[in-house]
């Protein structure tokens, strides 16, 4: 489940942008100062596809 946090056993749980991008955002962690309480989501794609992809719609 992307929406929690992978235990220590988990390599996900080592997985930079997994931490940065997706849990801090949307969990707030006991030790963090505040919560963030934003909206994640997680695309899988080719850079070469969903880039481009991205940048039209976050111009619209």
């Amino acid at each position: 489940d992307w929406r929690r946090e992978a235990p220590k056993s988990d390599p996900r749980y080592y997985f930079r942008p997994y931490k940065t991008l997706l849990v801090r955002t949307v969990q707030a962690c006991p030790e963090a100062r505040r919560r963030d309480g934003g909206e994640s989501f997680y695309v899988r794609g080719d850079h070469r596809v969903t880039l481009p992809n991205l940048y039209q719609l976050v111009r619209k």
